[in-house]
Protein backbone atom coordinates (compact mmCIF):
# COMPACT_ATOMS: atom_id res chain seq x y z
CA UNK A 1 0.00 0.00 0.00
CA UNK A 2 1.41 3.34 -0.94
CA UNK A 3 2.13 6.53 1.54
CA UNK A 4 -0.51 8.18 -0.50
CA UNK A 5 -3.42 5.48 0.24
CA UNK A 6 -2.34 4.82 3.54
CA UNK A 7 -2.81 8.62 4.31
CA UNK A 8 -6.44 8.34 2.48
CA UNK A 9 -7.34 5.46 4.33
CA UNK A 10 -6.79 7.29 8.20
CA UNK A 11 -8.28 10.54 6.88
CA UNK A 12 -11.22 8.31 6.05
CA UNK A 13 -11.06 6.18 9.59
CA UNK A 14 -10.76 9.44 11.06
CA UNK A 15 -14.18 10.26 10.35
CA UNK A 16 -15.59 7.24 11.68
CA UNK A 17 -17.27 6.43 15.21
CA UNK A 18 -14.24 5.26 17.01
CA UNK A 19 -11.58 7.85 16.08
CA UNK A 20 -13.69 10.70 16.75
CA UNK A 21 -15.11 9.07 20.23
CA UNK A 22 -11.43 8.65 21.01
CA UNK A 23 -10.56 12.29 19.76
CA UNK A 24 -12.84 14.02 21.53
CA UNK A 25 -12.62 16.54 24.83
CA UNK A 26 -15.26 14.31 26.49
CA UNK A 27 -13.50 10.64 25.84
CA UNK A 28 -12.80 9.95 29.03
CA UNK A 29 -15.83 10.20 30.61
CA UNK A 30 -17.54 9.22 27.92
CA UNK A 31 -15.85 5.94 27.41
CA UNK A 32 -16.23 5.62 30.91
CA UNK A 33 -19.74 5.98 31.24
CA UNK A 34 -19.69 3.75 28.22
CA UNK A 35 -17.66 0.98 29.20
CA UNK A 36 -19.23 0.32 32.89
CA UNK A 37 -22.50 0.75 31.16
CA UNK A 38 -22.88 -1.36 28.00
CA UNK A 39 -19.85 -3.60 27.65
CA UNK A 40 -18.12 -4.50 31.21
CA UNK A 41 -21.43 -6.49 32.03
CA UNK A 42 -24.28 -6.06 30.03
CA UNK A 43 -24.76 -5.19 26.41
CA UNK A 44 -28.16 -4.16 26.32
CA UNK A 45 -30.11 -2.32 28.58
CA UNK A 46 -33.60 -0.62 28.01
CA UNK A 47 -34.54 3.04 27.83
CA UNK A 48 -35.23 4.09 31.30
CA UNK A 49 -32.84 1.36 33.34
CA UNK A 50 -30.07 3.31 30.88
CA UNK A 51 -31.04 6.96 31.87
CA UNK A 52 -31.22 5.99 35.48
CA UNK A 53 -27.55 4.23 35.72
CA UNK A 54 -26.14 7.28 33.85
CA UNK A 55 -28.07 9.20 36.25
CA UNK A 56 -26.03 7.50 39.74
CA UNK A 57 -22.71 7.38 37.54
CA UNK A 58 -23.11 11.48 36.52
CA UNK A 59 -23.62 12.03 40.06
CA UNK A 60 -20.82 9.60 41.45
CA UNK A 61 -18.58 11.47 39.27
CA UNK A 62 -19.53 15.54 39.84
CA UNK A 63 -19.24 17.69 42.67
CA UNK A 64 -22.92 18.76 41.85
CA UNK A 65 -26.17 17.62 41.73
CA UNK A 66 -27.19 16.18 38.03
CA UNK A 67 -30.61 16.19 37.45
CA UNK A 68 -32.18 13.06 35.39
CA UNK A 69 -33.07 15.03 32.33
CA UNK A 70 -29.21 16.32 31.90
CA UNK A 71 -28.63 12.21 32.09
CA UNK A 72 -31.55 11.86 29.20
CA UNK A 73 -29.92 14.65 27.48
CA UNK A 74 -26.61 12.59 27.26
CA UNK A 75 -28.08 9.62 26.56
CA UNK A 76 -29.56 11.57 23.23
CA UNK A 77 -26.67 12.98 22.91
CA UNK A 78 -24.92 10.35 22.19
CA UNK A 79 -27.35 8.58 19.82
CA UNK A 80 -26.73 12.00 17.66
CA UNK A 81 -23.36 10.93 17.66
CA UNK A 82 -23.35 7.47 16.42
CA UNK A 83 -21.60 6.09 20.50
CA UNK A 84 -25.52 3.99 20.84
CA UNK A 85 -27.72 2.53 18.78
CA UNK A 86 -31.59 2.48 19.58
CA UNK A 87 -33.96 -0.57 18.89
CA UNK A 88 -37.09 -1.72 19.53
CA UNK A 89 -37.82 -5.36 20.37
CA UNK A 90 -41.07 -6.81 19.76
CA UNK A 91 -43.25 -6.54 22.33
CA UNK A 92 -41.39 -4.84 24.39
CA UNK A 93 -42.33 -1.67 26.56
CA UNK A 94 -39.39 0.73 25.52
CA UNK A 95 -36.79 0.91 23.46
CA UNK A 96 -33.36 -0.37 24.09
CA UNK A 97 -29.89 0.82 23.87
CA UNK A 98 -26.64 -1.30 22.94
CA UNK A 99 -23.00 0.05 21.82
CA UNK A 100 -22.43 0.93 18.49
CA UNK A 101 -19.50 -0.50 16.60
CA UNK A 102 -17.37 2.31 16.78
CA UNK A 103 -17.77 3.06 20.23
CA UNK A 104 -17.27 -0.37 21.41
CA UNK A 105 -14.14 -1.18 19.02
CA UNK A 106 -13.05 2.07 20.87
CA UNK A 107 -13.90 0.82 24.47
CA UNK A 108 -12.32 -2.49 23.44
CA UNK A 109 -8.96 -0.55 22.58
CA UNK A 110 -9.05 1.92 25.42
CA UNK A 111 -9.42 -0.69 27.40
CA UNK A 112 -7.19 -2.94 26.24
CA UNK A 113 -4.18 -0.29 27.07
CA UNK A 114 -5.03 -1.13 30.94
CA UNK A 115 -4.78 -3.95 31.09
CA UNK A 116 -0.92 -5.99 31.57
CA UNK A 117 -0.83 -8.00 28.44
CA UNK A 118 0.40 -11.99 29.36
CA UNK A 119 4.04 -11.77 27.94
CA UNK A 120 4.58 -14.46 25.59
CA UNK A 121 3.68 -17.95 26.84
CA UNK A 122 4.55 -21.50 25.02
CA UNK A 123 1.01 -22.19 25.04
CA UNK A 124 0.92 -19.15 22.45
CA UNK A 125 3.62 -20.20 20.41
CA UNK A 126 2.21 -23.79 19.98
CA UNK A 127 -1.40 -22.34 19.27
CA UNK A 128 1.21 -19.91 16.47
CA UNK A 129 3.11 -23.20 15.15
CA UNK A 130 0.11 -24.90 14.97
CA UNK A 131 -1.77 -22.27 12.86
CA UNK A 132 1.16 -22.25 10.31
CA UNK A 133 1.91 -26.00 10.32
CA UNK A 134 -2.37 -25.79 9.92
CA UNK A 135 -2.12 -23.49 7.02
CA UNK A 136 0.71 -25.55 5.42
CA UNK A 137 -0.74 -28.70 5.24
CA UNK A 138 -4.65 -27.61 4.24
CA UNK A 139 -2.51 -26.04 1.36
CA UNK A 140 -0.41 -28.85 0.61
CA UNK A 141 -1.18 -30.97 -2.75
CA UNK A 142 1.28 -33.72 -1.43
CA UNK A 143 -0.57 -37.08 -0.43
CA UNK A 144 2.44 -38.18 1.00
CA UNK A 145 4.15 -35.37 2.92
CA UNK A 146 0.26 -34.77 4.70
CA UNK A 147 0.56 -38.41 5.75
CA UNK A 148 4.04 -38.14 7.11
CA UNK A 149 3.18 -35.19 9.08
CA UNK A 150 0.07 -36.51 10.19
CA UNK A 151 1.84 -40.26 11.13
CA UNK A 152 4.32 -37.57 13.04
CA UNK A 153 1.61 -36.28 15.22
CA UNK A 154 0.14 -39.56 16.06
CA UNK A 155 3.72 -40.49 17.06
CA UNK A 156 3.42 -37.27 19.58
CA UNK A 157 0.25 -38.00 20.50
CA UNK A 158 0.92 -41.77 21.18
CA UNK A 159 4.03 -40.56 23.57
CA UNK A 160 1.45 -38.24 25.37
CA UNK A 161 -0.89 -40.83 26.57
CA UNK A 162 2.18 -42.82 27.50
CA UNK A 163 3.64 -40.25 29.50
CA UNK A 164 -0.09 -39.90 31.76
CA UNK A 165 0.33 -44.06 31.67
CA UNK A 166 3.31 -43.76 33.47
CA UNK A 167 2.11 -41.08 36.15
CA UNK A 168 4.04 -38.07 34.26
CA UNK A 169 0.83 -34.97 34.47
CA UNK A 170 2.24 -31.78 33.20
CA UNK A 171 0.46 -28.90 34.17
CA UNK A 172 0.72 -25.51 32.90
CA UNK A 173 1.77 -22.58 35.11
CA UNK A 174 -0.09 -20.07 36.30
CA UNK A 175 1.27 -17.20 33.72
CA UNK A 176 0.47 -19.68 31.08
CA UNK A 177 -3.61 -20.07 32.38
CA UNK A 178 -3.85 -16.60 32.24
CA UNK A 179 -2.26 -16.04 28.94
CA UNK A 180 -5.09 -18.39 27.74
CA UNK A 181 -8.13 -16.78 29.68
CA UNK A 182 -7.29 -13.80 27.60
CA UNK A 183 -6.43 -15.27 24.16
CA UNK A 184 -10.23 -16.78 24.95
CA UNK A 185 -12.17 -13.44 26.17
CA UNK A 186 -9.94 -11.53 22.94
CA UNK A 187 -11.54 -14.38 20.93
CA UNK A 188 -15.31 -13.65 22.71
CA UNK A 189 -14.70 -10.13 22.12
CA UNK A 190 -14.19 -10.52 18.14
CA UNK A 191 -17.21 -12.41 18.15
CA UNK A 192 -19.24 -9.47 20.10
CA UNK A 193 -17.45 -7.19 17.34
CA UNK A 194 -18.62 -9.15 14.71
CA UNK A 195 -22.37 -9.52 15.73
CA UNK A 196 -22.42 -5.66 16.10
CA UNK A 197 -21.82 -5.13 12.49
CA UNK A 198 -24.16 -7.76 11.26
CA UNK A 199 -26.95 -5.95 13.42
CA UNK A 200 -25.92 -2.33 11.91
CA UNK A 201 -26.21 -4.25 8.56
CA UNK A 202 -29.45 -5.34 8.95
CA UNK A 203 -30.60 -2.28 10.42
CA UNK A 204 -29.61 -0.31 7.91
CA UNK A 205 -30.78 -2.48 5.18
CA UNK A 206 -34.00 -2.55 7.34
CA UNK A 207 -34.30 1.57 6.82
CA UNK A 208 -33.35 1.42 3.20
CA UNK A 209 -36.12 -0.98 2.49
CA UNK A 210 -38.67 1.01 4.34
CA UNK A 211 -37.60 4.25 2.14
CA UNK A 212 -37.73 2.29 -0.63
CA UNK A 213 -41.34 0.97 -0.31
CA UNK A 214 -42.48 4.61 1.13
CA UNK A 215 -40.85 6.99 -1.61
CA UNK A 216 -39.66 4.61 -4.42
CA UNK A 217 -41.97 4.02 -7.70
CA UNK A 218 -40.36 0.57 -8.22
CA UNK A 219 -42.86 -2.20 -8.19
CA UNK A 220 -43.01 -4.63 -4.96
CA UNK A 221 -41.12 -7.36 -6.82
CA UNK A 222 -38.32 -5.23 -7.41
CA UNK A 223 -38.06 -3.96 -3.52
CA UNK A 224 -37.90 -7.13 -2.59
CA UNK A 225 -34.97 -8.17 -5.08
CA UNK A 226 -33.50 -5.55 -3.72
CA UNK A 227 -33.86 -6.82 -0.06
CA UNK A 228 -32.44 -10.28 -1.01
CA UNK A 229 -29.60 -8.72 -2.59
CA UNK A 230 -28.48 -6.49 0.54
CA UNK A 231 -29.10 -9.81 2.59
CA UNK A 232 -26.89 -11.77 0.31
CA UNK A 233 -24.11 -9.09 0.70
CA UNK A 234 -24.57 -9.29 4.38
CA UNK A 235 -24.31 -12.97 4.98
CA UNK A 236 -21.34 -13.23 2.54
CA UNK A 237 -19.29 -10.34 4.29
CA UNK A 238 -16.44 -11.78 6.74
CA UNK A 239 -18.70 -11.01 9.87
CA UNK A 240 -22.10 -12.11 8.49
CA UNK A 241 -20.07 -15.82 7.90
CA UNK A 242 -19.26 -15.40 11.59
CA UNK A 243 -22.41 -14.54 12.83
CA UNK A 244 -23.62 -17.78 10.68
CA UNK A 245 -21.08 -20.03 11.93
CA UNK A 246 -21.99 -19.31 15.36
CA UNK A 247 -25.82 -19.53 15.03
CA UNK A 248 -25.36 -23.10 13.75
CA UNK A 249 -23.10 -23.84 16.56
CA UNK A 250 -25.89 -22.79 18.57
CA UNK A 251 -28.30 -25.02 17.01
CA UNK A 252 -26.32 -27.99 17.18
CA UNK A 253 -28.06 -29.32 20.50
CA UNK A 254 -24.34 -31.62 20.97
CA UNK A 255 -21.84 -28.60 20.59
CA UNK A 256 -23.60 -26.42 23.02
CA UNK A 257 -23.88 -29.06 25.47
CA UNK A 258 -19.78 -29.89 25.22
CA UNK A 259 -19.02 -26.52 25.26
CA UNK A 260 -21.37 -26.10 28.30
CA UNK A 261 -19.24 -29.07 29.45
CA UNK A 262 -16.22 -27.40 29.12
CA UNK A 263 -17.26 -24.70 31.06
CA UNK A 264 -18.61 -26.35 34.14
CA UNK A 265 -15.12 -28.57 34.06
CA UNK A 266 -13.06 -25.17 34.04
CA UNK A 267 -15.24 -23.37 36.75
CA UNK A 268 -14.06 -26.66 38.99
CA UNK A 269 -9.81 -25.86 38.80
CA UNK A 270 -8.46 -24.44 41.56
CA UNK A 271 -7.58 -21.33 39.75
CA UNK A 272 -11.29 -20.52 38.30
CA UNK A 273 -11.57 -18.56 41.59
CA UNK A 274 -8.07 -16.37 41.26
CA UNK A 275 -9.07 -14.94 37.70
Amino acid sequence: MGIATQIELYRVLRSQTAWSLLAADTGPETLAYLQTLLFDSERSLPNSVFIDRLHGLMNQSSTQSVDREAAAAKVTLWRQQGYVVRTLADRASEPSYELSVGAFEAIRFVSSQSVQRASPTESRLEILIHAVKKLVDDTDTDITKRIARLKQDKKLIDQRIQDLRDGRVNLVSESEVKAQVYDILSRIEDLDGDFLRVRNAFHALAEKIQADVMNSEATRGKVIEQFFAGYDSIAESEAGRTFNAFYRFLSSELATREIDELVQALCERPFWDKL
